[in-house]
């Protein structure tokens, strides 16, 4: 049977379990994940897409070109973004663009740079048409990041981790400067005795510097920025999230996951609202033996007690590895579903270089580091309502 063939039965087999196959144009909002395994019973890769106020699943696009989806972005056009591991062919790391209307896959970049002994672990999108890939090798004790151009598949070395260790995950302030997480295994191989850390990366030069490592980081992953700029931190063995002040270092709890099941935090992405969405890998058991399954979760509350809403679990769900909330709509400054003269205002009223405290530059949206022409352009080619 051929790709084809299995992409049509797994559509038939989600039909079954109530999950929705659909064509449909994204929405600001959508909730978009790569699963690397698929359900129960469904080994086919695919990307899923949840309604964020439903909580209900459908297939954007499956199997094909995909073998292990382990990061998701969406581009300024709308289109989907791939990290994906082509564990059939040198474990070669390529970026793949999704339709999301068709499902149609298509290699924008592979090889070179995105070779093996180093996989891709995430990416994040670092400005339209651009990706950032961090990078690791099986040892997780190297990684690096990579810059890749989603338009022409050019890539380009943005850092070489080799002293630091593998890259988890990363996200882009509004002064440009990559944070990012890395994890050192100890020399004995034992992950207990690794390291998890906190760097900043300059984009241009490479040259990276410590903010926070240990403490509460105990195999720190995934990692996304609040709006008032403190970074959150998903732990995968701890279970939980944890905030991060960029500035001094400072760590703090922020939400524990915890019973019924163990919880393994797998990828963490910010809505408008503030609230986060983090997917979770966890382990169930029956009369029937044991299985995979995963949760998205949704977080709107951050300190140490505050709890976890289950927004939308099994269906499609398998071993879920990345997630990303969709803005179609980032020139949309004062939230009110239109880019209108509103917005152009605050854009000129914020005119100039950022300030450090990311707050005070949110009309920044080229990620230069200055609101200007280039963020003029960007607010002019989105006027309108938002889709």
């Amino acid at each position: 049977m051929n790709p084809r063939h299995l992409q049509t039965a797994a559509g038939l087999c989600f039909a079954a379990l109530g999950v929705q196959t659909s064509s449909a144009q994204l929405a600001t909002g959508d909730i978009l994940i790569a699963d690397l395994a698929g359900a129960v019973g469904d080994p086919l890769p695919e990307i899923i897409r949840v309604n964020p106020v439903t909580g209900v699943q459908d297939v954007l696009s499956s199997g094909d070109l995909l073998v292990a989806p382990t990061g998701i972005a969406v581009d300024c056009d709308g289109s989907i973004l791939v990290g994906d591991i082509d564990f059939n062919s040198n474990d070669e790391s390529r970026l793949i663009r999704i339709d999301p209307k068709t499902g149609q896959q298509t290699i924008i970049s592979t090889g070179q740079l995105l070779s093996s002994p180093l996989v891709v672990s995430n990416i994040t999108l670092s400005k339209c048409g651009t990706v950032l890939f961090a990078m690791k090798n099986r040892e997780l004790t190297t990684g690096a990041v990579i810059e890749v151009d989603a338009r022409t598949g050019a890539q380009r070395l943005v850092a070489n981790l080799e002293e630091v260790g593998a890259g988890e995950d990363l996200v882009v302030d509004r002064n440009g400067t990559l944070l990012m997480t890395v994890f050192r295994e100890d020399e004995s191989g034992d992950i207990f005795d690794s390291v998890a850390s906190v760097i900043a990366v300059d984009p241009v030069t490479g040259k990276h510097s410590l903010i926070t490592s240990g403490n509460l980081l105990f195999t720190a992953d995934a990692v996304a920025l609040r709006k008032n700029g403190e970074l959150l931190v998903a732990d995968f063995l701890y279970g939980g999230l944890i905030g991060v002040n960029t500035e001094d270092g400072r760590q703090f709890q922020r939400t524990l996951f915890g019973p019924p099941y163990p919880r393994f935090a797998r990828d963490i992405a910010m809505e408008q609202s503030g609230a986060a969405i983090v997917i979770q890998n966890f382990f169930r058991t029956n009369q029937q033996g044991t299985t995979f399954h995963s949760e998205v979760v949704r977080v709107e509350s951050f300190s140490p007690n505050a709890a976890a809403t289950v927004l939308s679990n099994d269906g499609a769900l398998g071993f879920t590895a990345a997630v990303t909330v969709v803005d179609l709509c980032v020139a949309d400054l004062n939230g009110d579903g239109a880019v209108n003269n509103v917005d152009l205002g605050v854009l000129l009223g914020s005119w100039g270089p950022c300030q450090q405290i990311p707050t005070l530059c949110g009309a920044e949206l080229t990620k230069d580091g200055a609101v200007n022409s280039a963020d003029l352009a960007a607010l002019l080619g989105a006027w309108g309502v938002c889709q």
